[in-house]
Parts: structure tokens; C-alpha cells; sequence
């Protein structure tokens, strides 16, 4: 079982999310991996599958196979499903040594000196990012998609997007070309490092156990993922634990965009990755934050966790980490959906009966309540819940 006061130390440190290839993309409102470490250990054994139907940067699915367990995780987002699946990658010295021949190479090396793709450029992908920036970036994409090498090309996307990341979002200024091109060498060491301590972790771990941890994650919607596995004629194993993050009520949360220059807004991730998006915001967070207080997003919710618990071992258990604009007024609401999912929650009561919660206070978070109250006044709280 679970101690709440570890994890609501856990919970409440503030240690940088560091170690095996976790920083490879900053997910916004991504949890901790000693958080999600903690948890796996508490409430599955080695070979179980654990599952994030909410998986965002991948956090939940490094720390599952480096635990021993099988993981199966989905988004609606491509970016997380990207930034998730290169997380899990065992890159290759080769791989690395043909990415720095790349990402150093000068720009006239290319048979066109980098083309950007016209359906970027129309559609508004690399709105606000400065054309010195893109021409940086696009004869290094140019020279990976000439070798046809899927893995090298894995690597390098994952290079320029952690990179990028830097470089870009929530900053005032753009740094110089030749900042820039130093950054890529030094994140392009810091994946390959990564990688290499998660791939040893994960071996070890196996071994020790005697299992053979698999890991699925695909881009689809929670409710939709038991139809995408049946479609290829997959046996639907129960997982023993979902460890998750949902979108959080009331709140407004960019997954899909950076912001740049003041909160300018720039989809270039996609470009980065070879991906599309249109959608907008509120189709990455059940809806628009200021009308969540409205049907739509428990509705949404309602879904997704009705179809998580048909996923679920009976005497699973499931752990979230999740944020409201208003607890007062949503997490009554949100209890109820999960009650009507069928789900009963799991907690430790005082002598008068109110539930003993483990809450989480998020400082310097790139998030913005719908209240009048600070991002920096943002809180998280950790429920637990079996099926019934």
C-alpha cells in the first residue's frame, strides 16, 4: 500500500526532473518520475502492465520498463506520442556519431540548402519563429530525411526538438546561431547518455526479474484505444495499475504550442517531428478551460475513465495526479464522475470523516487558472481509486 507521507514528501520536494531519459522533452505539467517510481513499486509487481491513458512526455512508461513492468500508454497529442516513444529508444554510439556529422554539417551540404515543406509555411506552422532560426534548423531536417535511416532520424528529430525547446519557448529573445549549434552537440550527448542509463536499467532490471517488459503507446484517445488494439487483433491484457495526469479543470494548459516573444504562439514542434496538428487547445484538454465548469469536460472524463476501468485488473488500482482552477467547486464534481464510472476512492479519513488527501503545491508552472488567483498558486492533488 501506499505511504502518503513519503509521497506527499515526494510530492512536495523540489528536486529537477532529472535521470535516464527523462529530460529529454519538458511535457507541460509532466510529474515526477520519484512520484510515478514510488507509486509503480507500491502498487504493481515486476511483469504487471502498467498503463497511462494520459501519457504526455512519457514520464510514467520510462520509469514502468525501468521497473521491470510492461507499459501501454496512448495520446491525443503527437507530440507526446513522439517525445514518449523516443524516451524509450536504446540509440546507438553509430546513431549519435551520424547525427554529430549531421547537426554540424553547414546548411549548402544539402542538395537545396534545406527546403521547409510548403504546407508548414501556409498553414501558419512556424508563425513567430524567426527566420534565422529556420534556416538553422531546416538544412539539418533535409540532410536526415536524404538517409533514409529510421533510427538516425529518430534521434536527430528528438535532438532538434529538446534543442528548439530551449532556444524558443518562454523566452524573450532567440540565442545566437552559433549558441544554438553548440546547444545541439551538448543535447545530442545528453540523449545519447540518457538512453544508454535507461536501456542498462531496463536490461538489468529484466534480468534480475525474470521478465521480458513490453511497451506499447500509441496516439489515440483513452476511449478509443481498446478499438485500435482490436483492429490488430491484440488480446486485451489488464493492467494491474494506471498511473496518469488527466487534463486539469478549469485550467489552461498549451500541450501543442510554444510560446515565444511575450506568449506568441508557434506549432514549429510539429514541423520538428514530421507531424500535423489542427486542432485547437480545447481539443487537448476535454474542452475549453473557461467552460469546463460545464458538462463537456466530465462528460469527456467520463468516457475515458469509464473505458479505463473496462482496462483495468479488478483488483487494480488507479493513481492520478490532477489540478483544478476551483477544488472546492470541481473535485466534488470530478468524484462523482469517477463514482458514476465506477470506480470507489481509496483514502484515509479523520474523526470527522473528511478525507485525508495528499495535495501538491506546483510553483513556476507555464499554466494560467481561469481565477484571479496566481499560476504560481496552483494546486495538484493525488487520488487513488479501485474499481467496483
Amino acid at each position: 500500500m501506499i505511504d502518503a507521507l513519503r509521497i506527499s514528501g515526494i510530492l512536495n520536494s523540489n528536486h529537477v526532473v532529472s535521470g535516464l531519459s527523462h529530460n529529454l522533452y519538458r511535457y507541460p505539467a509532466r510529474f515526477s518520475p520519484r512520484f510515478v517510481r514510488e507509486i509503480i513499486a507500491s502498487l504493481s509487481e515486476p511483469g504487471d502492465l502498467v498503463m497511462d491513458p494520459f501519457v504526455g512526455g512519457g514520464t510514467s512508461a520510462v520509469e514502468a520498463l525501468s521497473a521491470g513492468r510492461s507499459f501501454l500508454g496512448c495520446d491525443i497529442n503527437p507530440i507526446a506520442v513522439f517525445a514518449s516513444r523516443a524516451k524509450l529508444e536504446a540509440f546507438s554510439e553509430s546513431t549519435l556519431n551520424k547525427a554529430l556529422q549531421i547537426i554540424s554539417a553547414k546548411g549548402e551540404q544539402t542538395t537545396c540548402g534545406g527546403v521547409i515543406p510548403k504546407h508548414y509555411l501556409k498553414d501558419g506552422y512556424l508563425n513567430n519563429v524567426p527566420r534565422r532560426f529556420q534556416r538553422l534548423i531546416a538544412p539539418i531536417l533535409t540532410l536526415t530525411e536524404e538517409l533514409e535511416n529510421q533510427e538516425v532520424e529518430l534521434f536527430i528529430r528528438s535532438v532538434l526538438l529538446k534543442t528548439s525547446q530551449w532556444a524558443l519557448d518562454c523566452r524573450e529573445q532567440t540565442p545566437t546561431g552559433r549558441a544554438i549549434r553548440k546547444r545541439f552537440v551538448e543535447d545530442a550527448y545528453a540523449i545519447f547518455t540518457g538512453s544508454q542509463a535507461f536501456t542498462e536499467l531496463r536490461k538489468s532490471n529484466a534480468s534480475r526479474f525474470g521478465v521480458d517488459p513490453k511497451a506499447e503507446i500509441h496516439l489515440s484517445a483513452a476511449q478509443e484505444l481498446p478499438f485500435k488494439l482490436l483492429a490488430t487483433n491484440r488480446r486485451l491484457s489488464k493492467a494491474k495499475l494506471i498511473v496518469t495526469s488527466p487534463p486539469y479543470a478549469g485550467t489552461h494548459i498549451v500541450y501543442h504550442q510554444w510560446q515565444i516573444n511575450s506568449r506568441r504562439r508557434t506549432r514549429v514542434p510539429f514541423w520538428l517531428i514530421n507531424s500535423l496538428d489542427g486542432m485547437g487547445t480545447p481539443y487537448y484538454t476535454f474542452g475549453d478551460y473557461r467552460t469546463h465548469t460545464r458538462s463537456k469536460y466530465f462528460e469527456e472524463a467520463l468516457q475515458a475513465y469509464s473505458t479505463m476501468k473496462s482496462m483495468l485488473d479488478p483488483a487494480g488500482t488507479l493513481v492520478q495526479l490532477v489540478g483544478f482552477s476551483n477544488p472546492r467547486v470541481h473535485l466534488p464534481r470530478y468524484l462523482e464522475m469517477l463514482r458514476v464510472a465506477g470506480y470507489e476512492e481509496v483514502t484515509d479519513r479523520d474523526s470527522l470523516g473528511r478525507a485525508q488527501r495528499v495535495w501538491r503545491n506546483v510553483p513556476n508552472r507555464r499554466w494560467y487558472n481561469n481565477t484571479v488567483a496566481s499560476p504560481a498558486n496552483g494546486r495538484e492533488v493525488m487520488l487513488i481509486h479501485r474499481p467496483v
